[in-house]
């Protein structure tokens, strides 16, 4: 699910636990993922709210941005991936301290703009930048939901997801 207002949000997560039979039987088995997109190194209330709601019930959340280098982030692989770590990083936490455990994890995809064009999209420091963030997170211990988070061979499981780091 992508995200939406408080309301819609209680309504789903109403629905899938009548779905599983109880919201007990929701947080052993996960209906859906949330997913939460802030700006860059920019978290709203609203998404805020979202994660605590989703980790009090339960539903695994990814939260990314999409910074664009050149656009709405530096062009520099440093300065996009520096923020795209940092919404990463400071949206898992408001997940942990609502529901410590909870899967809440950062997917943010970095890409870059051709400067002469204004066209988004395939560049060599796109997955270069992918790769980077994954290393990163890697070594730092954070899952992954990126197109490369299969880079590392670890799995491991919170609650009923499966991530691979």
């Amino acid at each position: 699910m992508k995200e939406a207002d408080r309301v819609s949000l209680d309504a789903v997560i109403e629905m899938a636990a009548a779905l599983r039979g109880s919201q007990e039987a929701l947080r052993e088995k996960p209906y859906f993922l949330h997913l939460v997109t802030p700006l860059p190194v920019n978290l709203a209330r609203i998404h805020s709210e979202q994660i605590i709601i989703a980790a009090w019930a339960g539903i695994p959340v990814g939260v990314g941005t999409l910074p664009i280098g050149g656009a709405s982030s530096p062009i520099t692989l440093a300065g996009c991936i520096t923020q795209a770590l940092m919404t990463d990083f400071a949206t898992v936490i408001p997940g942990q301290l609502a529901a410590e455990g909870s899967f809440c994890v950062g997917c943010s995809d970095v890409n870059f703009m051709e400067p002469a064009t204004g066209a988004i999209g395939s560049f060599s420091q796109t997955p270069v930048a992918d790769m980077a963030m994954c290393q990163v997170r890697g070594a730092l211990g954070f899952p992954s939901l990126t197109g490369t988070g299969n880079f590392f061979a670890h799995q491991h499981m919170v609650g009923n997801c499966l991530f691979q780091v």
